[in-house]
C-alpha cells in the first residue's frame, strides 16, 4: 500500500508546513551572505608607511604594479601603472581603464614580479 500524508502513522500535524515563504527564503539567503563576508584588514601606521613608500617608488620609476584589493567576499587584483596619487587613494591605469583605489583597501602590492605584503 502506498504511503500518503493522511495514512495511519504519518505526522499529519507537520505535513502541511513544508513550504517556505519567499520572505523567509530571502532572509535565509541574506543571512548566508553575511556569514561569507570577510572583515576589512586594519592597517596600522607602519603598514601604511610601507605601502606609501612602495607606491612612491613605483610611481617615480613608472613601473608596472599589481595591487591586491580587499573585497567583502573575495580579494581582487588591479594591474597597471600608478598615474596619480592623492591623500588617501591612488589611481592605477592600464591601456583601457583607470581605477581609483583607497589606501585602506590595499592588501598587497607587487612591483614587477616581487610581491610586498
Amino acid at each position: 500500500m502506498k504511503q500518503t500524508k493522511v495514512s495511519p502513522g504519518s505526522n499529519k500535524l507537520w505535513e502541511g508546513s513544508r513550504m517556505i515563504l519567499p520572505e523567509h527564503k530571502a532572509g535565509i539567503l541574506r543571512q548566508q551572505e553575511e556569514f561569507r563576508k570577510k572583515k576589512r584588514p586594519i592597517l596600522d601606521e607602519q603598514r601604511i608607511e610601507e605601502l606609501s613608500y612602495l607606491i612612491q617608488e613605483a610611481a617615480q620609476e613608472d613601473r608596472e604594479v599589481t595591487v591586491r584589493v580587499f573585497g567583502e567576499f573575495e580579494d581582487g587584483e588591479i594591474s597597471g601603472r600608478i598615474t596619480k596619487i592623492e591623500r588617501r587613494r591612488i589611481q592605477v591605469s592600464d591601456t583601457w581603464s583607470k581605477n581609483w583605489i583607497p589606501i585602506e583597501d590595499i592588501v598587497s602590492i607587487s612591483i614587477g614580479r616581487v610581491e610586498y605584503e
